[in-house]
């Protein structure tokens, strides 16, 4: 299974939403992972939104990020497809 990371880049105004390829953004496969890189980002990012999402991205998720957004500096995406559809 591919990996498919979603980067979230936010103005003052409003949030922008964009897709980029990895390795741009940061992919964790570990709590472990997450927590080394969240420890030395703490500063940059004191709070984190967090949207699960389940099967293929759409418009939906989308706007629950953008919502995330205007709550918190940056949002974690935690992307889940089941092979079996």
């Amino acid at each position: 299974p591919g990996i498919l990371s979603l980067v979230v880049p936010t103005t003052a105004s409003a949030p922008r939403l964009t897709l980029m390829e990895p390795p741009t953004p940061p992919v964790f496969h570990t709590l472990r992972e997450f927590r080394a890189h969240r420890s030395t980002n703490l500063a940059a990012y004191p709070t984190l939104g967090c949207v699960l999402t389940m099967g293929s991205l759409h418009k939906g998720h989308l706007s629950i990020i953008a919502t995330a957004l205007e709550a918190h500096p940056a949002v974690v995406v935690s992307v889940f497809v089941n092979p079996a559809q």
